[in-house]
């Protein structure tokens, strides 16, 4: 609160105190004197709760400037890729080995058990690896759960699934992305091995992650 508000504010409430006074030694009946103590009873009362409210806003604009504070939006960190490749280089690869992988004699029954619509699933693949390579943030799928949840999905399935994936990346990448690419498929192949034998030991029990 400025001086100058400070004081407004005394003039106004001697103001109010003054007609309080007055009024207790004008009023001629009854009546009207309780009528109109009430109505300048509630002129002192907004008044008070006026200058109340501004002296809680000056306080509170005090203590921000005292203790600013902390800035509690989410930090918009930018992690870089886990290695260099464009969106067009991994949406070519995943087209190039699901087109394999429809001509594999093993795993072309597989997929068709759960694959349908054959370019929305490519397009959610590349969403995935767009993920996990260039962190864009794009899916949000659970592949573990998806893996285990298939029932003709075997731990075996897996080394012929990345045998067919890395001599795909050989063919589409040159040798550095092809074999960062194919390093991180194999750490997720491993995990997704592990998680699919675990699932097939433990019939009817709820999946640990």
């Amino acid at each position: 609160m400025t001086l100058r508000q400070m004081k407004l504010h005394q003039i106004g409430s001697a103001s109010l105190a003054v007609n309080f006074l007055v009024l207790s030694s004008t009023c001629h009946t009854r009546n009207s004197c309780a009528h109109q103590k009430a109505t300048l009873r509630m002129s002192l009362h907004s008044h008070c709760i006026l200058v109340a409210d501004v002296a809680i806003r000056r306080l509170g604009q005090r203590q921000e400037e005292a203790y600013p504070r902390p800035n509690l939006e989410p930090a918009m960190t930018a992690f870089p890729p886990a290695f260099a490749i464009s969106p067009d280089q991994i949406d070519a690869q995943v087209a190039a080995f699901y087109a394999a992988v429809r001509r594999d004699p093993v795993l072309s029954s597989i997929f068709a058990n759960h694959v349908q619509d054959w370019p929305e699933h490519e397009a959610k693949i590349g969403r995935f690896w767009r993920n996990a390579i260039l962190r864009e943030r794009v899916y949000d799928g659970s592949p573990m759960l998806a893996h285990r949840q298939a029932g003709d999905i075997e731990a075996d399935h897996f080394p012929h699934w990345l045998a067919l994936f890395d001599a795909t990346l050989s063919a589409t990448l040159p040798p550095e992305p092809a074999a960062a690419w194919s390093a991180m498929a194999h750490r997720i192949g491993r995990a997704l091995s592990m998680g699919v034998s675990e699932a097939r030991h433990l019939p009817g029990a709820v999946p640990r992650f």
